[in-house]
């Protein structure tokens, strides 16, 4: 009995053993594995001919995820058919089906970031790209470059051949060759054919190398590349990441909270200085009867929510719709006429107009010296003329300034100062509140005041250069600088006669880019994947420029 239970111990400890050699589990103990892991040698090696093998094989620095390696796995041109990862170790041998290997072909493998070790998740830090040719000569074009924008690690690099007659659509076509972006946005397509080629960068979200509008992030390119020839290589190809808005805006849901006011949940973002109350109108189906809408704000509500406010005169119905017409989100699609119902609430509306937020240009209540705004947000809307006539601007000495309004919306408002300030003074804002009626007539027997400063002229900066090359003095280039650190804080200037300068900078770190305004819009253009529409070309200055007060920067050459 006792030799059973013995042999029974030795069996259960021997397995527990074997299960727990056979697990790839990480260390116990120690310090956290922050090293990511490496492809340390690849089979066959890269630029190699006349290859035969059905297979190809990888050697990682560390033991890595198998699942994350066959997502990041691409080769190009497509392999039909299942293909197999055969593992040992840190070793892989990846295994293409039978026939599929066409010959005289030139193909690229990409292993993306996405691989990642079993310690502790660390990815790859840039995708790696080799290539082999089942003939005797191996395809060399090269096309390299940079995606810019926010978390551009691991997007896709699609590149199409555009061979005579062949029509491209993205959405529908797969791509011809396949590379990927690295952490510091750089990706180079290798072991292309002589060819005309349209490249993308393209989040491919679903993995399907499709594009998908409206899920999948894009870049598109500023040209076509012609590989063959004199030109093998391609360096440069730049692209500006975007999300491709082709959503029309609709109501979600619509909600009387008293007599005069109704919310209005979008499904997006609103144009709200594109709208006002005509873009509505309130309709009683039982009565026949139609209200017209008085004011459309943001007021103080969430996200994708507004405010109509409407008379009191709206009568209790059981089919109350409120109508939307040709309301614009923020990339300029249009509702079109649009209807949604809403139950009728009797409450009266108790509620004066407040001061919800004032913001200046610059933080710490200061505004610019030069341009000098303030906006406005109110928590309800009132007649315009009565909002002029609220505000008061004044100096220290209370002596009044000039001033001009810009009308966000009916509750929010921009105040353009217009006489010059002095340096580093103080002034105040002043809202006559009482002045502020809603459509209740309910107002607030106060005077809101807020205070700022202007900021001195010694304490901006400045940036100035020119090109190296002088671009045709046909093209307008657009030359744009934005802080690092406050991504609303942008100053944009016009390249003239092959010199730029940017006067009166406030002080901080900046990226500088340019691009040529191809459409003289004054904007970046983006351009589209399908049907296809070429970006503006563009480049950016590879130093962040650190700009302080009283020394402006000079001789920053842009090529």
């Amino acid at each position: 009995m006792k030799k059973n239970i013995f042999r029974f111990l030795i069996i259960t400890i021997s397995f527990l053993l074997i299960v727990k050699c056979a697990n790839q589990l990480p260390p116990q103990g120690g310090e956290v594995d922050k090293i990511p892991p490496e492809i340390i040698s690849v089979y066959p090696a890269n630029g190699t001919v006349n290859y035969h093998e059905n297979y190809i094989a990888l050697e990682f620095s560390e033991y890595v995820d198998k699942r994350s390696v066959q997502n990041a796995f691409f080769i190009s041109p497509y392999i039909d058919g299942q293909i197999e990862f055969d593992w040992s170790g840190r070793e892989v041998e990846i295994i293409f089906p039978d026939s599929s290997i066409k010959p005289n072909t030139t193909y690229n493998v990409t292993i993306g970031t996405e691989v990642k070790d079993i310690h502790n998740n660390n990815k790859m830090i840039a995708p790696l790209n080799f290539s082999f040719s089942t003939g005797a000569k191996i395809d060399s074009g090269k096309i390299s470059g940079k995606v810019y924008g926010e978390k551009v690690d691991g997007i896709m690099i699609f590149a199409y051949r555009l061979s005579e007659g062949k029509d491209l659509n993205p959405l529908k076509n797969k791509p011809d060759y396949i590379s990927q972006v690295g952490a510091d946005g750089n990706f180079q397509i290798t072991g292309l054919a002589d060819d005309y080629y349209r490249i993308y960068a393209i989040d491919d979200k679903f993995k399907d190398m499709l594009y998908n509008p409206g899920d999948d992030r894009y870049g598109a390119p500023y040209t076509d590349v012609k590989i063959g020839g004199d030109t093998n290589k391609f360096n440069n190809l730049n692209f500006k990441i975007t999300l491709e808005d082709t959503v029309k805006p609709f109501p979600l849901s619509a909600v009387m909270t008293d007599k005069n006011h109704i919310v209005i949940e979008f499904n997006e973002f609103i144009d709200s200085s594109a709208v006002n109350g005509g873009n509505f109108l309130i309709v009683d189906s039982l009565n026949y009867t139609e209200y017209p809408v008085k004011y459309f704000f943001k007021g103080k509500t969430k996200k994708f929510k507004y405010v109509v406010a409407i008379d009191s005169g709206l009568q209790k119905s059981n089919k109350l719709f409120l109508n939307i017409l040709n309301v614009p989100d923020m990339s300029g699609n249009v509702s079109g006429r649009q209807s949604i119902e809403f139950l009728y609430n009797n409450k009266p509306d108790t509620n004066y107009i407040d001061v919800l937020k004032i913001k200046t240009d610059y933080e710490k209540n200061l505004v610019d010296y030069f341009h000098p705004t303030l906006t406005i947000r109110f928590s309800d809307a009132a007649e315009k003329a009565s909002i002029k006539k609220s505000i008061n601007l004044v100096d220290g000495k209370e002596n009044k300034l000039a001033y001009r309004l810009q009308f966000i919306n009916d509750a929010e408002v921009k105040v353009k100062i217009l006489d010059k300030l002095n340096f580093r003074k103080k002034y105040s804002l002043k809202i006559n509140l009482n002045l502020l009626k809603d459509l209740a007539g309910n107002s607030l027997d106060s005077v809101y005041t807020f205070s700022f400063n202007s900021v001195n002229k010694l304490d901006y900066s400045g940036v100035s250069g020119k090109f190296r090359t002088p671009p045709d003095s046909s093209e307008d280039i657009m030359v744009k600088l934005f802080s690092v650190d406050d991504n609303k804080l942008e100053y944009n200037g016009k390249l003239r006669k092959g010199n730029y300068e940017f006067k009166d900078v406030y002080p901080g770190k900046y990226f500088l880019w340019y691009f040529i305004d191809s459409d003289s819009s004054g904007t970046y253009n983006y351009g589209k994947v399908y049907p296809f529409q070429p970006s503006e070309r563009f480049n950016y200055y590879p130093d962040t420029l650190k700009l302080r007060p009283r020394w402006p920067v000079g001789d920053i050459i842009l090529q």
